[in-house]
């Protein structure tokens, strides 16, 4: 989502691109799309919400798949200054209220750094007081619910919240684990691991897997082996 069009050919920045790009998805099988909406002029993610709300409703004229906003926004180039700014809780608590709307919404269930290509990096804040903020949110807009899961004691992030009743560890969500990405590491061993603890600790939810550069296709096929529910690519 921080890739340029330097990045490759097919990166698609402007909404009708990534709509175009999502259609291509849609029509080779794929259900979700995971959404990052990004300026036209500096390429890379944007804080700005109507685009979000230009992006879905370019989508939906296309196809019916389920549409996934992001819930981090995480942080963007200011083109001035060219530093790198974090979104504030305010920003992305208001993905929740585009226009129109998304189907489904992740959580990040912790705090994490994120290493960037150009050897830059960022702490990716998720602290227990947002998602006490966004989780309640969420359940009361009856969005589907996924929890990014970047390293395990994010479960447990995640069992503590529901033990204080921030909300109900019965009720349906889906875990999401996001391999190599500052967090855990892309072994067998790791997500053998992580995916019985998530079935120890939640039972009832479905999971999910994704990895990047050259682990994704073994990741993925050790995911689909293990019984995971959705393959993220």
């Amino acid at each position: 989502y921080q890739t340029p069009r330097e990045g490759g050919p097919c990166v698609p920045i402007t909404p009708e691109e990534i709509a175009d790009d999502v259609f291509s998805c849609y029509q080779a099988g794929a259900s979700i799309a995971h959404i990052h909406a990004k300026d036209t002029k500096t390429q890379l993610i944007t804080p700005d919400l109507s685009v979000y709300g230009d992006v879905y409703r370019k989508i939906r004229d296309k196809c019916n798949v389920i549409i996934q906003s992001t819930s981090a926004i995480a942080s963007w180039i200011d083109p001035i200054t060219n530093k790198r700014i974090r979104a504030s809780e305010e920003q992305r608590l208001g993905l929740l209220d585009v226009d129109p709307p998304p189907d489904m919404i992740p959580t990040v269930m912790g705090s994490i750094d994120v290493h960037y290509s150009d050897k830059s990096h960022s702490t990716f804040l998720n602290t227990p007081d947002f998602l006490r903020k966004i989780i309640p949110a969420i359940v009361e807009k009856k969005i589907g619910w996924e929890w990014e899961v970047w390293d395990v004691g994010f479960l447990h992030n995640g069992l503590r919240l529901a033990e204080e009743g921030v909300f109900d560890k019965t009720m349906p969500f889906l875990l999401h684990y996001v391999m190599e990405y500052g967090g855990h590491p892309a072994t067998a061993r790791q997500l053998v691991y992580i995916s019985e603890e998530g079935k120890r600790l939640f039972p009832q939810a479905t999971w999910e897997i994704s990895a990047r550069h050259k682990n994704i296709f073994s990741t993925l096929t050790l995911g689909m082996s293990l019984g995971c529910n959705v393959l993220r690519v």
